[in-house]
This record gives C-alpha cells, sequence and structure tokens, in this order.
C-alpha cells in the first residue's frame, strides 16, 4: 500500500501484488515476468493476466499488443456461472 500511495496509484485502475519473495519468483517464472534490479529501480516486461475466481492463471498476453476483443474472449470463455 505504502508503494501505491507513493507513486500515486489509482485503486480504481491497479492492483498491486506481494508476497514472500520465493512466491514472487514463482509467479514472474509462471507468468513469463522478466524482474531486473537496476541501481534502486526495477525493470520489466509487461503482462496482462486473466485469472480465474480460484486465483489461477488462465492465460497471459504479452506486451501491450492485445485487444480489447482478445481480453474479453478470455474472460467470457472462461466465466463460472453460480
Amino acid at each position: 500500500k505504502a508503494y501505491g500511495r507513493r507513486y500515486q496509484q489509482d485503486p480504481k485502475r491497479w492492483r498491486l501484488l506481494t508476497g514472500d519473495p520465493e512466491g514472487i519468483k514463482d509467479l514472474e517464472a509462471a507468468f513469463g515476468l522478466y524482474v531486473a534490479e537496476e541501481g534502486n529501480s526495477l525493470s520489466h516486461n509487461l503482462r496482462t493476466g486473466v485469472f480465474g475466481a480460484d486465483g489461477a492463471l488462465i492465460t497471459s498476453f504479452a506486451g501491450n499488443q492485445w485487444t480489447t476483443e482478445a481480453l474479453v474472449e478470455a474472460f467470457t470463455a472462461n466465466w463460472e456461472t453460480p
């Protein structure tokens, strides 16, 4: 939360993730996320993920080349109705 406040993160638009270092490294590997320390900052690639209600990764999109239609399709194809 402190990180989000520091960079004026809008909680209506962004969800920041944290956890123990080993769990974060596991998520990076599963998600195809590249992260490198560069001095006092981090450099990383861009990934957009679609997660199920159970928290499992359904699919991910590399970079920012995905379309709204592809994202909606990924959501609706895996939508579970009660």
